[in-house]
């Protein structure tokens, strides 16, 4: 499923890849938080049956409710949640579902790339700059912890669809003191402990400010297209220094806890599994940090809106196909 707000351009470019797969055998979501008729446009044009288009009639303003519209409505057996800035190599099906195939896990975590692109002097074509590999993570227990980045991007993770629906919804950012993703995974890690990782690169993280025009997206799907998924992971090297890509604590008190974090970080998920206690939010109290705080304050570095009312979201959800648009 894809979440998608005011981007259409990038919207279009995430989709035309998504049907370069080798596997036909998938449907995708789109749900927009109160789209204009761009992104419906985006979507017909398309015209491809697997696609379904829903649209929020008011703005909810993170992808949490989007992603529970979607996983609603969603048939498949794999649950994927795409970000709408996110491109899939061509072989990602292939790879989760033979990983899928021994019936041993519920979760699976690819890896992507984080890719820069910078205007070349002149006329010249865009130079492509690699970032570090994503998510950071291959443990489970540091979906308890603080370095929420460490997640990203929720496309590199596919979930069957009954844990999916064990889980639930996506619980709205103002009812949490974390973000929706890491309060998603971390019930997740309660519901199973069946996860793998792998290291197959399988898809690209686009970088950048958050804008509607996408002329970088729509040349990395033309690429994509023209060659084989691995010679495109051999053209997006990652480049891993943590200085390069961070976000790296800036003092050594701040570097002093992230470590602390990810050495208690087992122990604290064995804990919540078993008691409902959950350290994470811990700073954040200790700060005086408001519920939800975090979400509004990326809300307004990204469009400028201040967080919109969550109330709405039971409403899409007891019946969600009133929102279907084609």
């Amino acid at each position: 499923m894809v979440a998608t707000y005011g981007r259409p351009e990038v919207l279009a470019a995430t989709l035309r890849a998504l049907t370069l797969q080798h596997r036909p055998e998938w449907e995708a979501i789109v749900v927009g938080d109160c789209c204009d008729e761009r992104t419906e446009a985006v979507v017909r044009a398309l015209d491809d049956p697997r696609v379904r288009y829903y649209n929020l009639p008011r703005r909810f303003g993170e992808q949490g409710g989007p992603n529970s519209v979607g996983l609603s409505v969603a048939r498949g057996d794999l649950i994927t949640f795409l970000n709408h800035d996110d491109l899939l190599l061509p072989d990602h099906l292939d790879v989760v579902l033979a990983e899928f195939a021994d019936g041993t896990i519920d979760v699976l975590v690819t890896r992507a790339v984080k890719v820069r692109w910078f205007e070349a002097p002149g006329d010249g074509p865009p130079k492509i700059i690699c970032g570090a590999h994503v998510p950071a993570t291959t443990r489970i227990s540091d979906v308890i912890g603080q370095r929420m980045h460490d997640l990203e991007p929720s496309s590199a993770w596919t979930v069957s669809r009954p844990a999916a629906e064990r889980v639930g919804p996506w619980r709205s950012s103002q009812t949490l003191r974390r973000l929706p993703l890491q309060d998603w995974l971390l019930r997740l890690s309660v519901v199973t402990r069946r996860w793998r990782f792998t290291d197959r690169m399988t898809g690209v993280s686009l970088l950048g400010r958050y804008r509607s025009e996408a002329p970088e997206a729509l040349a990395l799907v033309d690429m994509i297209s023209s060659r084989s998924p691995d010679e495109i992971r051999s053209v997006f090297v990652p480049n891993d220094d943590p200085d390069e890509d961070g976000p790296v604590p800036s003092s050594w008190t701040l570097r002093a806890l992230h470590r602390l974090d990810a050495a208690v970080a087992p122990l604290g998920l064995v804990l919540h599994r078993f008691t409902g206690v959950d350290y994470g939010p811990l700073p954040d109290r200790l700060r005086r940090r408001d519920r939800g705080r975090t979400a509004r304050e990326l809300l307004a570095s990204r469009t400028g809106e201040a967080m919109p009312d969550h109330s709405v979201l039971p409403e899409y959800l007891a019946d969600p196909e009133v929102l279907r648009v084609c």
